[in-house]
């Protein structure tokens, strides 16, 4: 091996027991080997920061008895991706003045670019157009003149705010367009900053669309986007469908803000660090490339700024509808699985809801857990279980069902599976056809589990239940409504039996009378409880299902369910959810 190799910088080793450490950006690991490996590294590293090849390593050493270990010591580090090329470049390494002006960001693509002098050049040659607020602009435009770009370009409201950092910069300054749109001027890539009283919302996907339909085509727009609660810096785009991406991604951001009221960001500090970020965006868009699900949220009286991610999601067909006879079925996912499922929804920022700890809330004899949807208008749910998995797996799945528009011969449906959401929707259609009467429970008769709620209502609570059993012909599981003595309805549920469905229309009335005391309000959702279907055996599933059908094709019925569209930030959901019909 006797081409010329560079080591990328940043490298730090360090002796250990069984041989060598060795620790970068890219990771670390430990070339095993005697003490003396470390001696070789100490004199191999150096020579290789500043360029060398095998014979220079091994002249180095003094000894030809080192080639083995040479030779060793390059394919790990080339394995671990450390080693750069020179026949691989495609610019000329640039002159010392350069490289003391722009040290950071030439040590920067050095670490991460497999041509990093060929993108410093693209960097030089480079227009960066910089558009909005000067307290957003003027840093933008600071980060990437110290990176290297040739020719910047700044568009702001009052031309004399960055006066001086023009002249100190060499750039040149420009007028904004009306309501703030970019200028008609050429450019390698683009900062377009927005705020809601520039022509609509900020979310407006046609406004950004519209932006870009004044640019050239292909040429990278890093958008920051000015909000009260938080300042959004990114994904950059590149057309149409990345604007409404961008738009998807901040409407949920914005709900998450107004679901969890919290001070404004600081400005001009969050607006000076939003364009610092922008800058960034910026410098990896012309040289390694951008990361097109990768977004910056600046928040907080003291301004902090969070990596969020908006992946790009396929771009299919809608799912066709399903029936209940049609169905495959499939066994439950694992608790921890649903319990994964259930968490990868209430990611912060991006998720379809959060999962705050109800402190105020009693945790016995039932969980209780709630979900928070990242709607500004939308109300907490609350639903109880038997452990906090199970109550927040409900409360999750009663978010999705909040999602869903309903009406009169359709019911909002979600299950943890395809087949357990359509039963979820048969037996909420179902309910209204079990009648106003139905038989009184006999609490002598019912189980310890349900005996035991039905006491804690009773002398704990101070509300003496009132629960009846429903039934429809054909189906083995009973309806149970709770109700207090003056007839005002507090939950109900079904179950695969007496026992099971009074068990849990009391644990919803607890929770409905416990939420009530506390908050005043009540847990959220609406049609009977059907969590049993998520902690019956698939072979009672299975039962259920065919009494179902049957009992539906009976009387002319067969439910059918309308999957619900692909969510425009975390794409397919774990959970099957969905509209669900009797035809």
């Amino acid at each position: 091996m006797s081409d010329l190799r560079i080591l990328r910088p940043g490298l730090h080793y360090a002796p250990v027991q069984s041989g060598v450490y060795f620790g970068h950006g890219r990771g670390q690991f430990v070339l095993r080997g005697p003490e003396a490996l470390f001696g070789v590294a100490d004199v191999c590293v150096p020579a290789l920061e500043d360029g060398s090849t095998e014979d220079g390593l091994v002249a180095a050493l003094g000894t030809e008895r080192s080639r083995p270990v040479v030779r060793l010591l390059l394919k790990t580090f080339a394995a671990h991706g450390l080693l750069l090329d020179p026949a691989r470049f495609t610019a000329p390494p640039p002159s010392e003045e350069e490289r003391r002006r722009h040290a950071g960001a030439l040590a920067e693509l050095e670490a991460a670019s497999d041509d990093p002098y060929g993108h410093f050049a693209t960097l030089r040659a480079s227009a960066v157009l910089l558009c909005g607020p000067p307290e957003a602009v003027a840093p933008a435009a600071r980060g990437l003149h110290r990176a290297g770009v040739g020719r910047l370009l700044l568009a702001v409201p009052d031309p004399r705010a960055v006066a001086t950092t023009a002249r100190q910069l060499g750039a040149e300054v420009h007028a904004l367009g009306p309501h703030g749109a970019p200028p008609a001027a050429d450019a390698d890539a683009y900062v377009l900053c927005r705020t809601p009283e520039q022509d609509g919302p900020a979310t407006a996907a046609d406004a950004w669309a519209a932006w870009l339909e004044r640019l050239p085509r292909g040429r990278p727009v890093v958008p920051v986007a000015f909000e009260e609660a938080f300042i959004l810096v990114g994904p950059v785009l590149d057309g149409p469908d990345a604007a409404a991406r961008r738009t998807a991604l901040h409407r949920r951001i914005a709900g998450h803000a107004a679901a969890r009221p919290a001070a404004p960001v600081t400005r001009p500090v969050g607006d000076a660090l939003a364009g610092a970020l922008a800058g960034r965006a910026v410098f990896h868009a012309l040289t390694t490339g951008a990361d097109p699900a990768e977004a910056h949220l600046v928040h907080g009286d003291e301004p902090a700024a969070d990596r969020v991610e908006a992946p790009l999601h396929p771009v299919g067909p809608d799912a066709p509808p399903v029936t209940l006879s049609q169905v495959p079925s499939e066994p439950a996912p694992a608790a921890g699985e649903t319990a994964e499922a259930v968490e990868s929804l209430a990611g912060p920022w991006t998720g379809l809801y959060s999962l705050p700890t109800p402190y105020d809330l009693p945790q016995l004899p039932v969980a209780l857990a709630e979900a928070r949807p990242a709607r500004a208008d939308a109300r907490s749910f609350v639903a109880p279980g038997d452990n906090q998995q199970q109550a927040a797996l409900q409360a999750a799945l009663a978010v999705l069902r909040s999602a869903l528009p309903a009406g009169p011969d359709a019911v909002a449906a979600a299950g943890t599976t395809a087949e357990r959401w359509l039963l979820d929707g048969a037996l909420r259609l179902l309910a209204a056809g079990t009648g106003p009467a139905g038989t009184p429970a006999d609490f002598d008769a019912l189980a310890a589990r349900p005996r035991g709620l039905w006491r804690v209502l009773a002398d704990y609570e101070d509300v003496p239940p009132h629960v009846e059993l429903h039934e429809l012909p054909g189906l083995s599981w009973p309806l149970a409504r709770v109700a207090a003595q003056d007839g005002t309805p507090l939950a109900a549920a079904w179950g695969p039996d007496a026992d099971g469905a009074v068990a849990e229309a009391l644990a919803g009335a607890l929770a409905a009378i416990r939420t009530r005391a506390a908050r005043g309000t009540g847990p959220g959702g609406h049609g009977p409880g059907t969590a049993a279907l998520e902690t019956a055996d698939d072979t009672e599933v299975a039962a259920l299902r065919a009494e179902v059908a049957a009992y539906g094709a009976a009387r002319g019925l067969e439910f059918t369910g309308r999957p619900a569209d692909r969510d425009p930030v975390l794409g397919e959901l774990p959970f099957a959810h969905g509209r669900v019909t009797t035809g």
